[in-house]
């Protein structure tokens, strides 16, 4: 095998072990009596509501994912020499880029955690577009089979399926909480579902499921050395 395809073998056999590890370790590591769910409470607040010891573990953790998934998209679609294949991989790079750091990132900084976060969707959202329409824009690649038509159906679907969550009403309402009453006494709770804070888990899934498409299709196709 190639050296470039056993650099891409290698690295996304590695980015698989670390994001399935970082999200097992974030959801199982939590203090027993701490109130989170993945439907409406933030990556964060795992994070806060942990050690600092298993924090600064996950984080280190996601930060290398993030390096080795980066290098790994790079060179799988860089590997199909086209100036567009190049605008995709730089782009694809950022997202991963902006949603690590997104991830990580407390709501107590909000703007940079908002930037990075919707960022990284929008550059999600183009990329898998722009990949589902790679193997019928003329000019796009130089060879016919350079990218598999199923792969880039599923990362089209999954591009376009990220374009139709956007146009979800209840996701502007991130920082909301409901309204409760007990024994006359007025408080505020989260809402069953934040949409936000689920979009960044769901998102953190696509993620990988999108790196580890592009490097198999780098893996299988025969034009790239």
């Amino acid at each position: 095998m190639e050296t470039i395809k056993i650099s891409i073998l290698i690295l996304i056999i590695i980015s698989v072990i670390f994001s399935t590890l970082a999200f097992v370790l974030t959801i199982f590591k939590k203090k027993k009596d701490a109130d989170l769910s993945i439907r409406n409470s933030y990556p964060y607040e795992y994070y806060m509501n942990m050690n600092e010891k298993k924090r600064t573990i996950i984080y280190t953790i996601i930060c290398v994912n993030m390096l080795v998934s980066s290098l790994a998209t790079f060179l799988a679609l860089y590997g199909l020499k086209s100036a567009f294949s190049l605008l995709v991989a730089i782009m694809f790079v950022l997202a991963i880029i902006t949603f690590s750091l997104g991830f990580i990132t407390p709501l107590s900084k909000t703007k940079t955690h908002i930037i990075l976060i919707i960022s990284s969707f929008l550059l999600y959202m183009s990329v898998n577009i722009m990949l589902a329409f790679i193997k019928v824009i003329e000019g796009t690649i130089y060879y016919g089979t350079d990218f598999n038509l199923t792969i880039s159906i599923i990362l089209g679907v999954c591009g376009f399926i990220s374009l139709l969550s956007f146009f979800n009403p209840k996701l502007k309402n991130w920082a909301k909480l409901e309204k409760s009453e007990d024994n006359g006494t007025t408080f505020y709770i989260k809402p069953k579902v934040n949409y936000l804070a689920l979009y960044e888990w769901i998102y953190y899934i696509l993620f990988e499921l999108s790196i580890l498409l592009i490097s198999i299709n780098a893996l299988i196709n025969p034009s790239i050395i």
